[in-house]
């Protein structure tokens, strides 16, 4: 914290976020700064001050309470010898006065919820958030202003005034949070007339919203899209600095030395799905496919001769690569046991009936990787030495049984 003369104060920055910095008025009245002062004496002043202020006040109530009959009794001889010119007059003074009072209380309610120019009384432009803000689309296409997305309580849009008035900046504290019923009315639409207002409907945003774990954990929408204010594009370590997926890192092969990668590179978080079940939709479509895979020149190189379209499978490349799990290509292998894809080995032909346990568990050792066509044409072609291999003989209790 940075301290500033006057006891004001500025919010240093912490790494990756924006935050608001606290600064005065640039022109205040006498009557602020003597108000302004006398907050700014010490607290045993202050609270001295404020019990004096209680029983003067208290004296003041008695005093009034004894003499309540002169009192009435003054009122009502002023209402008899009063002439009648003068309380129309005094009425439409009081009229008046009550009229201003009003009207400058609802334009002062109107120019504070409306007007952003309110907000940036406090919030200064020091490190270029409203900058920022005038230039994205919520302001520029929706036309949106501060409080349509921060809104509070009246009363505690009051009480923050009063403290940033009595010069108690720091007493405001993080106020007017984004809940995601925010973000909901605008992009979260049955009948929508873009795709972003109906991002319920991508998904990863539906994975992430209606899934059992995301109900539990009431995820907001600026938990990963709010990583710097009024900046919504989620950065690249954003779904790790969510505190969702801190243990969740990239082991496979030389990717996982690859820095720069963004979750939504390999998941495609936008991709679009229909509204029903679409939680298990979403898992489905999240997982990577040929297209994501094949992004990087690296794995173009690679798979060079594959063409995704010719794999019997129709899946997707994370059906059996989990780059978050397996370090290696060939660990893959193992998932063909258990994937659910189809039946055992031993069931689906008559070829495979009767092959050794080593044998079901490897595949690859007959197919293909990715084309999972069988190496060769001939039975010979792996079975090279069997017409030279001699039968084993039969025991004695087969030839006795023979003899029988």
């Amino acid at each position: 914290m940075i301290q500033l003369p006057q006891g004001l104060h500025v919010d240093v920055p912490t790494p990756g976020d924006t935050m608001t910095v606290f600064h005065p008025p640039r022109d205040i009245t006498r009557v602020e700064r003597v108000i302004r002062w006398f907050f700014t004496v010490p607290q045993w002043i202050e609270l001295s001050g404020a019990i004096l202020a209680l029983l003067v006040a208290a004296v003041a109530l008695v005093i009034l309470w004894r003499r309540r009959r002169g009192l009435f009794a003054w009122v009502r001889i002023r209402h008899i010898t009063t002439p009648l010119a003068w309380k129309v007059g005094l009425g439409f003074v009081a009229a008046a006065v009550l009229t201003g009072m009003g009207a400058g209380g609802a334009t002062f309610f109107v120019y504070s919820q409306n007007n952003n120019e309110f907000c940036l009384s406090c919030h200064t432009l020091h490190d270029q958030v409203f900058e920022r803000f005038e230039q994205g689309k919520h302001h520029t296409i929706a036309n949106l202003r501060c409080h349509d997305c921060h809104s509070e309580p009246l009363w505690k849009e009051t009480r923050q005034i009063v403290f940033w008035v009595l010069y108690r900046p720091a007493a405001v504290g993080p106020h007017a949070p984004v809940p995601r019923t925010v973000c909901a009315r605008c992009h979260i639409q049955q009948d929508p007339d873009t795709t972003w207002q109906r991002i319920i409907a991508t998904a990863g945003h539906s994975l992430h919203l209606l899934s059992d774990t995301a109900q539990a954990l009431h995820i907001d929408c600026i938990r990963c899209h709010g990583v710097t204010a009024h900046r919504f594009v989620p950065a690249a370590q954003t779904c790790q600095q969510s505190g969702c997926h801190t243990n969740t890192k990239i082991r496979l092969g030389k990717m996982a030395g690859q820095t720069m990668l963004h979750c939504t590179i390999c998941h495609a978080f936008t991709a679009p799905i229909h509204e029903t079940n679409m939680v298990a939709l979403a898992r489905k479509a999240l997982i990577p496919a040929s297209n994501q895979c094949l992004y990087c020149h690296a794995m173009q190189k690679q798979l060079a001769a594959f063409v995704p379209a010719n794999d019997p499978h129709k899946g997707r490349c994370g059906d059996c690569h989990n780059p978050h799990t397996q370090t290696t290509p060939a660990a893959a292998v193992s998932s063909c046991q258990n994937a659910g894809c189809h039946a055992r080995a031993d069931t689906l032909t008559a070829f495979h009936r009767g092959l050794h346990a080593g044998a079901l568990a490897n595949c690859i050792r007959c197919h293909q990787a990715h084309t999972w066509k069988v190496v060769g044409t001939r039975c010979l072609d792996c079975h090279r030495n069997i017409d030279k291999t001699v039968p084993a003989p039969r025991g004695s209790a087969g030839r006795s049984a023979g003899r029988d």
